[in-house]
């Protein structure tokens, strides 16, 4: 009988035995090895708008790094749609449109209770 490896799923390599999903020790090790460039990419695009943080004037910090958190998001929604060879235009559109809404949103809750969000 043999064990086909069926995808790394919450951090965890999976394989299907007998119709029973399991997963071995040594599969956690790889797994976690596995998802190092993921959260590496994460934590990259997480910089670029720290980076604008330290670089913008104060008056304007706020509208800087929601406008650069865009533009890095949009980048990365082009990257993601070309390496999954989908309509890059498309991709991108959806990535700024619903980050734009989540970023209003959160902004607006912010606004409502009185804080900085």
């Amino acid at each position: 009988m043999s064990h086909a490896c069926i995808g790394i799923a919450g951090g965890e390599l999976w394989r299907e035995l007998d119709h029973e999903t399991q997963c071995t020790d040594g599969s956690r090790r790889l797994a976690a090895f596995a998802t190092i460039p993921k959260n590496t990419s994460s934590s990259a695009s997480a910089a670029m708008p720290l980076l604008m943080v330290v670089v913008s004037p104060a008056n304007a910090l706020v509208p800087i790094v929601a406008a650069a958190s865009l533009g890095f998001l949009a980048l990365l929604g082009a990257i993601g749609a070309k390496a999954g060879g989908a309509n890059i235009w498309r991709a991108t559109l959806r990535v700024t449109f619903w980050c734009a809404l989540a970023l209003g949103i959160t902004a607006g809750i912010g606004k409502l209770f009185g804080t900085i969000v």
